[in-house]
């Protein structure tokens, strides 16, 4: 069994897994654990004494992690509304990871579409299975096209995991805005997960978000149907 109790080895392996386009999502039934040095496993999860958690990963196998060295732990819940966002320090890109419900299939429909932001690298089922996928661009956004019998039955969504050059924009001498835009189709509790560089130092956070960590910053909002939420953070560089 692996321990991490001192995670240095794990964090040039997830940073690579990252910017090679790995699935930001976790698969179904796994939780993300989000570390103290800036890291992430994702994985089954048990219990292990009172002081950690077992983690089961495809690649890492069962890897022990302090309790202490996690800042926080997302579950996959069925009624949240995950959206990832990664800022690389290599020419301020951001990777954002969302999900996107398919819709309803209609009779003469064998294809769906989706509009996105950015160019997007990856589509995955929540297994975290590759899904086929064409793209074009449109203006500054991606319609993605996705063939419904590519996807097994009952899948309810899709992760669309792109890469969305511009921003970040500069507001101020070394001040950078990410603003972040949702309209949910739906009554949900959206669940917004941003990771920094730590040479990143956000003088503003706005709302207030449900947890501030070194790298890590967390929203989760209860929003009504077509209520736009922008949260927004003010980063010095």
């Amino acid at each position: 069994m692996k321990s991490i109790q001192h995670p240095y080895w794990l964090t040039p392996l997830i940073v690579s897994v990252i910017c090679a386009g790995w699935p930001l999502g976790p698969a179904l039934g796994a939780e993300t654990l989000f570390l103290r040095d800036g890291s992430v496993l994702i994985g089954q999860i048990s219990e292990g004494t009172s002081h950690d958690y077992l983690v089961s990963n495809p690649r890492y196998g069962i890897v022990s992690v302090l309790q202490t060295d996690v800042v926080y732990r997302q579950s996959l819940e069925a009624d949240v509304h995950n959206e990832t966002i990664v800022i690389r320090a290599d020419g301020l890109a951001v990777v954002a990871s969302r999900r996107h419900d398919v819709p309803k299939r209609m009779e003469d429909k064998d294809k769906f579409n989706l509009l996105v932001t950015g160019q997007v690298k990856s589509v995955t089922d929540p297994n975290g299975t590759d899904v086929p996928f064409e793209t074009q661009a449109v203006g500054d956004n991606s319609l993605v096209s996705i063939a419904y019998g590519a996807l097994a039955q009952q899948v309810a969504y899709v992760t669309v995991t792109t890469l969305e050059q511009g921003a970040l924009e500069p507001v101020a001498s070394g001040l950078w805005s990410l603003q972040l835009h949702t309209i949910p189709a739906q009554d949900e509790l959206l669940r917004v997960i941003v990771r920094y560089p730590k040479t990143f130092r956000p003088r503003q956070v706005t709302p207030d978000p449900a947890l501030e960590a070194d790298g890590l910053i967390v929203w989760e909002q209860n929003l009504r149907r077509q209520q736009q939420f922008t949260p927004e953070i003010l980063f010095a560089l």
